[in-house]
């Protein structure tokens, strides 16, 4: 009688670590199956999020090529996206240039109320260095910046920059009653640091200046510099 229920004890608890294998086996086919489910779905997302990204730099790239199409459209610049360099490059020069709305003298002013119609550009300093340079991803114009575009020999736009105008002096004024209002002044004289490709195809640097109608912009040419392969500083 023993025996019997000693080996009824045996089957029960065979019939129970069966059971608890089995059910320790399906949880494991289970979790298994669940990660591979998530690894195919983080990968579809993750697919799906590279295509949107590279849809929008797309997207972004031809709508700055239309927008610099159409400045450039009264310029003698021309603009095709598969010249440009690309947007990384290794290697990159500084110059050191001098805006001057006149030639200089003691009796000039420092300041303007009015913009500047034309200036001289002198380089003044150039460094190159082992140091990369991205292009900028967005192309937002102010009549506050300065358009700077690098081109080629035959003045096919490479590279593009977009700089606060070194000109633009922000000013507060008060009235008799003390009342502050504000004023825009210009500098003359004013530098700025251009840094560009140490690339030898870019030969050509061009100064403009983005001016608003109400509508639509156009750009003034302030400046251009020439042979930059062949430059050296005052």
């Amino acid at each position: 009688m023993y025996f019997v229920k000693l080996k009824r004890a045996n089957v029960f608890t065979l019939t129970v670590i069966l059971s608890f294998a089995v059910f320790c086996l399906g949880l494991f086919i289970s979790i298994s199956h669940f990660r591979r489910v998530s690894a195919q779905v983080d990968k579809s997302q993750t697919d799906s999020s590279q295509n949107k990204l590279e849809n929008a730099s797309k997207n972004r790239e031809n709508m700055i090529s239309e927008i610099f199409s159409a400045l450039l459209f009264n310029q003698e610049l021309t603009f095709n996206k598969a010249k440009l360099l690309p947007n990384q490059v290794d290697e990159s020069k500084t110059f050191h240039i001098r805006l001057d709305s006149v030639a200089q003298s003691n009796s000039v002013p420092r300041f303007s109320d009015l913009k500047p119609e034309t200036n001289s550009i002198e380089l003044l300093e150039i460094k190159t260095r082992p140091q990369s340079l991205t292009r900028q991803r967005t192309f937002e114009l102010s009549p506050t910046q300065i358009l700077i575009v690098f081109t080629d020999a035959q003045k096919q736009v490479l590279w593009w920059d977009l700089q606060p105008d070194p000109r633009i002096l922000r000013a507060e004024t008060s009235d008799k009653a003390g009342n502050l209002s504000g004023k825009t002044l210009y500098r003359i004289t004013a530098d700025m640091l251009v840094t560009f490709p140490a690339d030898e195809k870019i030969t050509e640097l061009f100064l403009y200046s983005p001016e608003w109608d109400g509508k639509n912009y156009s750009l003034e040419l302030i400046g251009q510099l020439n042979s930059l392969d062949n430059r050296e500083a005052n």
